[in-house]
């Protein structure tokens, strides 16, 4: 056996007992619960720490991923150790399922797929937030528009052959845009609102194009 494979085995074994003696001193009332969060918090912080060492001696992608597993952890612990609960662990919790799609991607970009649930993800995380900041009929406008962010990008990338992106996408997005204007009609000053922006759209169009013609 090699020096770096019992280097490797004795790092694990050390690590292994550490977390289960750990775990056997959390299901005790030794140690405060506020108290054994964060030694959660850094446990989990040096079996990252570890399974970085192990990658960099092995290069096997799944130490890599072992590190990333256990820093997230570490990190959803943290969150509810500074009282940060609620939507926001959720947010974490789906950027960080849609973190290594988007590293696949990164590595190898003929990986496309990638970005699809990256980008769900990504999407959920946003829902999760807003929820608890603005009005349900806004929330299902951001899901539309999300909706129909993809089929206006396949569009642009390609306007001749992906033409029919435009239907679904355009569908999607005035549908939202009807939400919008919903709300804002419903609202106390939602008249004033519209008028507001009406005139400032129409002044701000006749001002470009007359500048245009000047120019």
């Amino acid at each position: 056996m090699s020096d770096r494979s019992q280097q490797l085995r004795l790092v694990v074994g050390l690590g292994l007992i550490g977390l289960g003696v750990l775990w056997l001193v959390s299901t005790t009332d030794i140690i405060a619960d506020d108290l054994m969060g964060w030694l959660w918090v850094v446990a989990m912080g040096v079996v990252a720490g570890v399974f970085v060492w192990v990658y960099r001696s092995t290069e096997e992608l799944g130490a890599l991923l072992g590190a990333y597993i256990s820093g997230a952890i570490a990190v959803i612990i943290l969150l509810g150790q500074i009282n940060l609960a609620g939507p926001w662990i959720g947010v974490f919790v789906m950027l960080a399922i849609a973190a290594p799609f988007f590293f696949v991607w990164w590595r190898d970009r003929q990986q496309w797929w990638a970005l699809i649930p990256a980008y769900v993800m990504v999407a959920i995380s946003g829902v999760i937030l807003l929820s608890e900041t603005i009005a349900g009929e806004l929330i299902g406008t951001y899901v539309l528009w999300a909706i129909a962010l993809p089929f206006g990008v396949l569009f642009l990338l390609k306007p001749r052959e992906n033409w029919w992106a435009l239907i679904p996408g355009g569908v999607m997005f005035l549908v939202g845009l009807g939400l919008v204007a919903g709300e804002i009609l419903t609202s106390g000053a939602g008249f004033a609102v519209v008028v507001a922006v009406a005139l400032i759209g129409g002044g701000g169009l006749m001002l470009y194009n007359a500048m245009k013609k000047s120019g």
